[in-house]
């Protein structure tokens, strides 16, 4: 069994600040293989940051790298462009226990109950108004708590760690989407790679708000990974 980490700000791994390397850990195990461009989206850093970030984790045996596309039935994220331009394709995986667990690592000093339960409030209320919104890019069906937050003994937590399962809005050319999602197209568009990979990172930042407390797993029926509460994780239902 591993042993959490806890990371702080101020501190360095790879000579990159601690917590931006256990969110690349956490993306790129999301993935199972990520590119850099995919890594960029997800941290919202450019993407020579993301690149030397990755090379640098790979440097210190978190991380393996492998050239070109993956042979099938193997799972990654990476960009169109990344595919079609004229370098190499580069993807990344993690290796070892020492990066699964700097994935699974938690963010800062322990906050209080109160303070988890204020910040898990709060997303459940940004959660009603993506759903009141017809021009939203997905609706929220339900969210899931797992973690330190449900143990109910637990006074101090580490983070707010949720899976948030969501499905896409249809859109078509002549569509048009009700409060409850649903969509009246007559022919709709199916969404690029590219574009579902910015809208859920788009949802992911609007649902955060900038808490970087608020651990967010999100799913849609285009995620490759539906299920990704770790093996042996008490949780709770907490929306709807």
């Amino acid at each position: 069994m591993m042993v959490p980490m806890l990371l702080k700000y101020g501190e360095q791994i790879c000579g990159f600040p601690a917590v931006l390397a256990g969110y690349a850990a956490r993306a790129v195990d999301a993935w199972q293989w990520c590119s850099a461009g995919v890594l960029a989206r997800e941290l919202q850093v450019s993407r020579p940051e993301a690149s030397a970030l990755l090379l640098a984790m790979e440097g210190e045996g978190y991380l393996i790298r492998h050239t070109g596309k993956l042979a099938a039935g193997h799972d990654g994220g990476w960009l169109q462009e990344e595919e079609e331009g004229t370098e190499p394709l580069l993807l990344w995986h993690l290796t070892n226990l020492d990066g699964r667990q700097l994935a699974k690592a938690h963010i800062g000093s322990a906050i209080s109950r109160a303070t988890a339960e204020a910040l898990l409030d709060g997303l459940l209320g940004r959660v009603r108004t993506v759903n009141r919104d017809p021009h939203a890019t997905h609706v929220v069906e339900s969210v899931d708590l797992y973690g330190s937050l449900v143990d109910p003994n637990r006074e101090e937590v580490t983070d707010v760690d949720l899976i948030v399962f969501t499905r896409r809005r249809q859109r078509g050319s002549n569509s048009t989407s009700d409060v409850s999602g649903c969509s009246s197209a007559s022919a709709s568009r199916w969404p690029s790679e590219e574009q579902v990979l910015t809208e859920r990172a788009a949802l992911r930042t609007q649902l955060a708000a900038g808490h970087d407390r608020l651990d967010i797993a999100l799913v849609d029926e285009l995620s490759d990974i539906r299920s990704p509460l770790p093996p042996g994780a008490s949780w709770k239902r907490v929306f709807p």
